[in-house]
């Protein structure tokens, strides 16, 4: 069998090369994504019913730091860029 050319060993390595650094480049955004999060849901009362416009404050456990949002006019109610952790509401 003949040996791999100069050129063919070099396509390889290139190759071995652009594999690990898009895997490097897709395991640190992965790492970055998970800094933050999302709470969303329906506000309702006790009958079920919506309620529009309501303040909520969710405060972080470990933390201590507050975010406050209101519910809009259907009842759904999203608070973005929470840090990770447990939250109460």
């Amino acid at each position: 069998m003949p040996k791999p050319s100069t050129k063919q060993r070099m396509r390889g390595a290139t190759s071995v090369h652009l594999a690990l650094f898009v895997l490097l480049l897709l395991a640190a955004a992965a790492t970055n994504a998970q800094t933050t999060g999302r709470i969303s849901g329906m506000v309702r009362d006790q009958t079920g019913g919506f309620i529009a416009g309501a303040a909520l404050t969710l405060t972080n456990l470990a933390t201590n730091s507050n975010a406050t949002t209101s519910a809009r006019p259907d009842g759904f109610d999203r608070c973005d860029g929470l840090a990770a952790g447990a939250q109460i509401s």
